[in-house]
């Protein structure tokens, strides 16, 4: 089926503490949004490719990413206030030319071909899949006055990564029936919210998110060994 790819990158990253922007943070010498678009242009078949880059800062990504010299169809869209918007803008770019369509995050640079492929898999046959982890640690919630009022059962617990699949006309119907579907952190939970089942694929440990200043560290260490 052909499958089009949507790379959120517009978020403001206010967790970074950095006055860089993270997408655009080096690592050893490129920039890390390259290293998530690049897993992507190596995979086959997936075309066309959108980065949705933050309002106001298409040239500025342009000036970084491979658009002139790539052998794929790779676009950028300007994103909105929040990753949903941004994520709903590369959608309609492409939602005409595609069957199915993969949504992964910018700061996830270190996602593999064999999870891209076992998430394309189940998409194709479930008609929406996303990667998942296990919680190994006991996971408690927290009261209003911040004291620990129960424990989670972890058995039911899963941590949600991307890239998450979804066939383009169900995710198209998720879109209509969920009002305010603007206000979803990612497309697994705005597909459940319209009353769709969504089937979970094993994830990636090493498939982290860039979300503070620290994890550059450990990305860079996987992108040198990845590179051996």
């Amino acid at each position: 089926m052909k499958t089009g790819v949507i790379i959120p990158a517009a978020g403001f990253g206010l967790r970074y503490l950095s006055p860089e922007k993270k997408l655009l943070s080096l690592i050893k010498d490129e920039p890390l949004i390259l290293y998530t678009l690049r897993n992507f242009l190596k995979y086959p078949g997936l075309n066309p490719i959108v980065v949705v880059v933050p309002d106001g800062e298409m040239e500025l990504f342009s000036k970084v990413l491979p658009i002139n010299y790539c052998e794929k169809d790779l676009r950028i869209k300007e994103g909105g206030r929040t990753r949903a918007i941004s994520v709903h803008n590369g959608f309609q770019s492409i939602s005409k030319e595609v069957e199915m369509v993969l949504i992964h995050d910018g700061a996830r640079p270190a996602v593999s071909y064999d999870l891209i492929q076992n998430i394309l898999a189940t998409t194709e046959e479930k008609g929406c899949a996303v990667p998942v982890l296990k919680v190994f640690d006991n996971v408690a919630a927290i009261d209003s006055e911040g004291r620990v009022s129960y424990t989670l059962n972890r058995e039911y617990i899963r941590l949600v990564q991307t890239p998450q699949g979804f066939k383009k006309d169900l995710l198209l119907s998720a879109y209509q029936k969920v009002k305010n579907w603007e206000v979803f952190s990612d497309e697994g939970s705005l597909v459940y919210a319209a009353g769709y089942s969504v089937y979970p694929v094993a994830g990636d440990s090493e498939n982290i998110k860039v979300t503070i200043k620290e994890d550059i560290v450990f990305t860079e260490y996987l992108m040198g060994r990845n590179k051996k």
